[in-house]
């Protein structure tokens, strides 16, 4: 959960300002995400795991498979086709692939305040909600930047 921290804590001031999180808890996200959902009573775990056709632990697979994408990817300066593949692999996977299957029901089933809950919520509500709509509906494009997307239509 380390390097995960490490790559969140870059996003410190957006997880604060726009997801909710306490400045101490902005800097190890992922560490505290794993001991909320951890911690869970094992109701609210046997309905993460119901919510989900495909069985957690290859889900998790397909996570660990991500972080390394990510990881060579970053590695690979001034290659349009990489960046643009990494967008898209990572929108789908933050977006599309976790949401159903597990940001809802963490959001609905974790402690009301915890990490786990704000960053579930925040992943499956608003503005991140309407972005995951058009770009699972294929109404996105890539503005100026290509590290940053448009909804079309809104």
């Amino acid at each position: 959960m380390q390097h995960l921290d490490r790559q969140l804590a870059a996003f410190r001031n957006r997880l604060c300002d726009e997801v909710g999180l306490k400045p101490e808890d902005a800097s190890k996200v992922a560490t505290l995400v794993a001991a909320d959902i951890r911690f869970l009573p094992i109701e609210a775990k046997d309905e993460i795991r119901a919510a989900s056709p495909v069985p957690l632990n290859s889900r998790f697979e397909e996570l660990v498979a991500f972080q390394a994408w990510s990881d060579f990817s970053t590695s690979v300066k001034n290659n349009p086709a990489i960046a643009r593949a990494s967008v898209v692999v990572q929108n789908y996977i933050c977006f599309v692939y976790l949401k159903d299957a597990c940001f809802e029901v963490v959001a609905k089933r974790a402690i009301s305040g915890s990490v786990a809950a704000c960053c579930s919520a925040f992943l499956s509500q608003g503005a991140v909600r309407d972005f995951r709509n058009a770009f699972s509906h294929a109404n996105w494009q890539y503005s100026s930047s290509i590290y940053r997307a448009r909804v079309l239509g809104s």
